[in-house]
């Protein structure tokens, strides 16, 4: 059997590559230094911020339904003079509905008697 031993000249030559790295090490660390230090430390493990799991089951539990038309539309965002203008006509125009309504009544009275 052969055995191997460590020569000084080996020993130093790898003490010297130990020392050589760590020069390095630390050379490129100053080189960087502007990095924090924080920056090098593991990180925390992220945490599943967003899943859509069973989401569509849910929606179509109860069944997808078109959404409800809105009886008025409405004004806001709507040019500012023809809107205005809007609402004079309509009051002009629920004028003329009960204006039209009284007449109905009065000639129902007259039928009557």
């Amino acid at each position: 059997m052969i055995s191997l031993k460590l020569t000084r000249a080996t020993n130093s030559f790898s003490e010297y590559g130990v020392v050589l790295q760590r020069s390095i090490l630390l050379l490129f660390f100053h080189f960087f230094s502007f990095i924090p230090i924080d920056y090098y430390k593991p990180k925390m493990t992220k945490r599943r911020n967003h899943s859509n799991h069973n989401q569509n089951r849910k929606h179509h539990r109860n069944g997808i339904k078109k959404p409800k038309r809105q009886r008025h539309r409405t004004k806001k965002g709507m040019y500012l003079p023809f809107a205005k203008n809007l609402k004079f006509v309509r009051k002009g125009t629920l004028k003329a509905k009960m204006e039209k309504k009284k007449n109905q009544e009065k000639e129902m009275e007259v039928v009557k008697n």
